[in-house]
């Protein structure tokens, strides 16, 4: 799987069609889209945890090691992952689902993605930390409030001024967590 999303195939797990619907929504804005989930929030760093099962986008990485990684869900071959070292920098991240009135909506905001401090040795994933723009708890009541699922997609730098427009030829609302 990891090495599709480098290959520029958009992905999301649990077989998400609206996690890869806002996956191809960013890969027309910016070729390259990350696939990912908040994990758990360190409020001390003022960040998430972001990572899934397994999967990364090696094209995000600044050093991709393959490991091998235990298999938990049953008797199967322990699969071989890509674990990378992401490149540090401003992220846009969004949300497609449904919002109030079963109508379909994205959920975009932006931060700072870093490798950042060590996480636990449990952590068996490739993971990163997301530093939202504003205070985390803040942003995870906003997150909350506006109906974020538990998927979403990534990618490099700023993308977020086509996606009102985007949003408007699909004819979707758009809500940017960042100006709430």
């Amino acid at each position: 799987i990891s090495k599709l999303q480098d290959e520029g195939i958009v992905y999301a797990g649990e077989g998400d069609v609206l996690g890869v619907t806002g996956g191809l929504i960013l890969k027309v804005l910016n070729r390259e889209v990350y696939f990912t989930e908040p994990f758990c929030p360190s409020f001390d760093n003022n960040s998430i945890l972001m990572a899934h099962m397994g999967e990364s986008n090696p094209a995000f990485g600044k050093k991709v090691v393959l490991r091998r990684k235990k298999f938990a869900f049953g008797r199967a071959i322990d699969p071989v992952i890509m674990d990378i070292e992401i490149e540090e920098g401003e992220a846009t991240f969004i949300n497609f689902g449904i919002g109030a009135g079963n109508d379909f909506q994205i959920i975009t905001f932006s931060g700072d993605v870093s490798r950042g401090f060590k996480a636990s040795p449990d952590v068996d994933m490739p993971y990163f930390f997301f530093k939202p723009r504003v205070g985390l708890a803040e942003f995870l009541e906003r997150y909350s409030c506006c109906g974020g699922t538990h998927h979403l997609s990534m990618s490099r730098g700023s993308v977020k001024s086509f996606l009102d427009k985007m949003a408007y030829l699909l004819g979707v609302g758009c809500t940017d967590l960042d100006l709430l």
